[in-house]
C-alpha cells in the first residue's frame, strides 16, 4: 500500500514541476500553432492520450487515475483547443531505482509553439 502512496506522490510532484517548467501562454485565447521540434508524439487529445503506452502501463499499476489524468490534461491545454504536445520523456538513468518516467510523457499546449 505504501508503494501505490509513494508513486501517487511522485506522479503528483513530477506533474506540478512539469506545469511549473513548462512553457505556457499567458492567454487561453490562443489558437494552436502545432508542436515544436522534439516533440515527437506530436498533438494529441485527451481520448488519444489514454491509448499512449506510458499512460496505459500507469493506469494499469494504478499509478494514475482516468480523472486524475484528465485534469492534468486540461491543466496544459491551456487554449482549451482539446489538444496538447508530448514527447516522450527521457529513460531513468541506469541503475536508479524505478522511475516515474516509466509512465510519464512531457507536455505542453500546442500554442507554445510561435507560428511558422
Amino acid at each position: 500500500m505504501k508503494t501505490i502512496d509513494r508513486r501517487r506522490t511522485l506522479v503528483l510532484a513530477a506533474s506540478v514541476v512539469g506545469l511549473i517548467a513548462a512553457p505556457q501562454s499567458a492567454s487561453a485565447d490562443k489558437p494552436g500553432y502545432g508542436c515544436a521540434p522534439g516533440f515527437d508524439i506530436g498533438e494529441v487529445t485527451f481520448e488519444a492520450s489514454l491509448e499512449l503506452p506510458k499512460i496505459e502501463l500507469g493506469l494499469a499499476d494504478g499509478v494514475f487515475t482516468v480523472e486524475g489524468l484528465e485534469a492534468a490534461f486540461d491543466s496544459f491545454d491551456t487554449n482549451d483547443d482539446g489538444l496538447i504536445c508530448l514527447k516522450t520523456a527521457p529513460p531513468a538513468h541506469t541503475g536508479q531505482a524505478p522511475s516515474i518516467t516509466l509512465y510519464t510523457y512531457t507536455g505542453v499546449d500546442n500554442n507554445a509553439s510561435a507560428p511558422g
